[in-house]
């Protein structure tokens, strides 16, 4: 029997619905709340940008290896539940290895519920995934982290205060993954505060004022680090947040407020138009 690539095999409905059902950063007051289904969706695109990098840097790469892993990494998590990186950097080995083992559990209760692959498959990828060993699980961990560091730049961004000593978290935890080999290479440095105090800010006003090319100017300034730009680019493309077409893309929290500025906008336009025709109109008399 041929062997059945791993793209046509899909996670399941369940497994969608369930990642859905869980926040991201819960702890935490978020402008634009995310959830784990997001944040998997987001962190495969991740990997395999890094994964084809890492390939032109002649490491020999399974990518099907990523896209699984990259897919499947947080499945665990909706029983063990998000452990805050500082805690986990803080555990002894023996607790380490306590929650390794509380996550195979959850991952041998899972592999059926959540995804068409076969279960031995699933669960190798689970047991191998948490040693981070091979250069497809680095990959799938620098995309992990990735992604939560550019969460936080974009809160800081649109003005969440509260972000600021995640940021710092953040940068301990990137000086952790530059034991990887291929980490040095991949040009990634967690901006300092000064830094992103000089990013553009993301201000909804704008959009409210009417000056919309000037808000999504700032949104994606081509002064921002290349990883943030692809992260938005990957959350545009994706359309995670597509619900009224461009403007809800990135700012699943800003939903109302974007509502109301489109309805301002269309009223605007339709005002605008009303004016000319009676003018139109007052004229041919």
């Amino acid at each position: 029997m041929p062997k059945v690539e791993y793209w046509t095999q899909r996670p399941t409905a369940e497994w969608a619905a369930t990642l859905r059902s869980i926040k991201r950063f819960h702890n935490e007051r978020m402008i634009h709340r995310t959830n784990l289904y997001i944040h998997a969706t987001r962190v495969q695109p991740l990997a395999l940008f890094i994964g084809g990098q890492c390939s032109q840097m002649e490491y020999q790469v399974d990518m099907s290896t990523v896209e699984r892993r990259s897919l499947h990494h947080d499945d665990p998590e909706v029983e063990t539940t998000d452990i805050p990186s500082p805690v986990k950097r803080a555990m002894t080995a023996e607790q380490k290895e306590q929650l390794r083992n509380r996550e195979m559990d959850a991952a041998t209760r899972l592999a059926s519920r959540f995804t068409t692959l076969p279960r031995e498959t699933y669960l190798l990828d689970q047991e191998r995934g948490t040693l981070k060993e091979s250069v497809e699980d680095q990959i799938v961990d620098i995309a992990d982290k990735l992604d939560g560091l550019c969460e936080t730049l974009h809160e800081l961004r649109c003005g969440n205060e509260t972000f600021w000593y995640v940021l710092e978290n953040y940068r301990a935890i990137f000086l952790d993954l530059a034991q990887y080999p291929m980490y040095g290479n991949l040009n990634i440095t967690v901006p300092s505060k000064e830094d992103v105090e000089e990013m553009p800010r993301v201000d909804i006003g704008m959009l409210s004022d009417g000056r919309e090319d000037e808000f999504w100017k700032s949104v994606y300034d081509s002064s921002l680090p290349w990883f943030y730009s692809l992260w938005m680019d990957i959350t545009t493309n994706g359309g995670l947040f597509r619900t009224l077409g461009k403007s809800i893309l990135l700012f699943p929290g800003w939903e109302s407020e974007l509502i109301k500025a489109q309805s301002a906008k269309e009223a605007r336009r339709i005002s605008d138009r009303d004016i000319a025709l009676e003018e139109m109109m007052l004229g041919a008399i």
